[in-house]
């Protein structure tokens, strides 16, 4: 279970309409697949695999309408074989909910163009998809302007309908409740949104490494040969734009021109290889289209990601001895360790002694969902400025007993601002994140309580 699935997890113990850093959609799934799977590392799993098929699916009915029913299945095998289907859906993250309302809302779209009469009840779940969408990851409002743009280049018949401006705007009203929540919170989820749009250094090199670095990583979730078809398709769809007809042209438009315009972006930052993931849907289909779902290029395409992917399964059951050999580092934060760490906390913590981490926030939110009973776990944060979920919630009582868990380096001090809040500390035991990460160490105090807690604020 990687860092951040523990993190939201936690936020799904204190439903709200907002939180830090993300829409509020993400902890109420979190929430669900607690409730249906008590809890537990298989219920997240599911969860997560449900809402992949579930988006592939979706897929399927698109293309059945773009380019007909082998087309379809052999657009959806692709997706299926992916590299990066196999992360979205193993870890229940923001990208999985993502990808499945944007299928649908794709699907609707599809639905809104090709066919000549299409029924309202598509245009209502439309808007119920981006609606939804956007409440699990922002990026799910371009289909809004996608479906303007889109109507008024390809179908302004559609216009006269007046349930497609309600759908699409309308939509936006699902939001309401966590604007007003931003409103009362400082606006902390767009002060954190617009820090992934800040401008990095400029100049030719650095935006070599940026592009090179984001194609890389591309190529790693889509398979190199994959990644390759997506770009000659897309290259040649654009050659060919004025004379294709009307399924390519939509097609062209939520696919090609905005994993160009994400490519553009690195011109001036560092793009995040996710934040197109649902692009890739259209590309894949493009490449199904381009080559008709067969031919040597495609099949050597699909084994390419095939083998990728099974490559991807195979390695963990090997971690312990690429780390042992050095040739892998085990990650600091990543899923090793912390059921562990766990244990040894459980091991010295006392019947309701308070849990306090000094560190990363991973560490607090994978200590909660590992620690014998999934008790709450605070974490202090010495500065100035909210820096996670936990800063937006009020900490422990204060004067009440508590087990500090210290993350540092061999040799560190106590953290100044902790051991001077402490009353009574006792230095208990060192225990390393990973038996193979010795310079990770979390040292272990018990204190009779706290004589204060940090409140950082907002950025203003």
């Amino acid at each position: 279970m990687v860092g951040d699935e523990a993190y939201y997890w936690d936020w799904s113990r204190r439903l709200d309409w907002g939180y830090f850093s993300k829409p509020p959609g993400i902890a109420w799934i979190h929430a669900l697949a607690g409730f249906l799977g008590g809890h537990s590392v298989l219920g997240m799993k599911l969860m997560a695999t449900a809402l992949a098929v579930g988006g592939i699916w979706f897929l399927y009915r698109a293309v059945l309408l773009i380019a007909g029913e082998k087309i379809a299945a052999a657009a959806a095998l692709a997706a299926a074989l992916l590299p990066g289907n196999l992360l979205l859906g193993s870890f229940l993250t923001t990208d999985s909910q993502l990808v499945f309302f944007w299928n649908l809302g794709f699907w609707m779209s599809c639905r809104i163009v090709m066919e000549k009469r299409v029924p309202g009840h598509v245009f209502w779940t439309l808007g119920l998809a981006i609606g939804m969408g956007s409440l699990f990851k922002q990026m799910m409002l371009v289909q809004i302007p996608l479906m303007w743009i889109g109507i008024l280049w390809l179908r302004r018949d559609v216009i006269r309908r007046w349930e497609f401006p309600v759908a699409t705007v309308g939509s936006l009203v699902f939001l309401i409740p966590t604007l007003l929540w931003n409103i009362s919170n400082d606006w902390i989820t767009a002060e954190h949104t617009a820090h992934h749009f800040e401008g990095s250094e400029t100049g030719f090199m650095p935006f070599l490494k940026r592009l090179g670095d984001f194609y890389g990583v591309l190529a790693l979730l889509l398979s190199p040969v994959l990644l390759g078809l997506m770009l000659y398709a897309g290259w040649m769809l654009t050659l060919r734009l004025r004379a294709a007809g009307l399924e390519r042209r939509w097609l062209w438009l939520w696919s090609v021109l905005p994993f160009v315009v994400m490519t553009l972006m690195t011109l001036r930052q560092t793009v995040n290889a996710n934040w197109p993931a649902v692009y890739f849907s259209g590309m894949i289909v493009l490449v199904a289209v381009h080559f008709g779902g067969r031919g040597g290029w495609w099949k050597f395409a699909l084994g390419t990601a095939a083998f990728f992917t099974l490559l991807i399964m195979v390695v963990p059951f090997y971690l312990d001895s690429l780390y042992a050999g050095g040739k892998v580092i085990p990650q600091r934060r990543g899923w090793t360790g912390y059921p562990e760490l766990a244990a040894e906390v459980d091991g010295v913590r006392r019947n309701g002694e308070n849990v306090i981490v000094v560190g990363h926030r991973f560490t607090a939110s994978q200590l909660a969902f590992h620690m014998r009973g999934q008790p709450r776990v605070w974490h202090w944060n010495a500065g100035d400025r909210i820096r996670s979920q936990y800063d937006l919630w009020p900490g422990p009582d204060i004067g009440e007993a508590c087990l500090l868990v210290v993350e540092t380096v061999p040799g560190a001090t106590l953290p100044d601002e902790i051991a001077v809040a402490a009353v009574g500390l006792k230095f208990l035991k060192a225990v390393p994140l990973h038996k193979h990460r010795p310079d990770t160490e979390f040292h272990l105090y018990r204190a009779d309580g706290l004589d204060r807690w940090p409140r950082p604020v907002a950025s203003k």
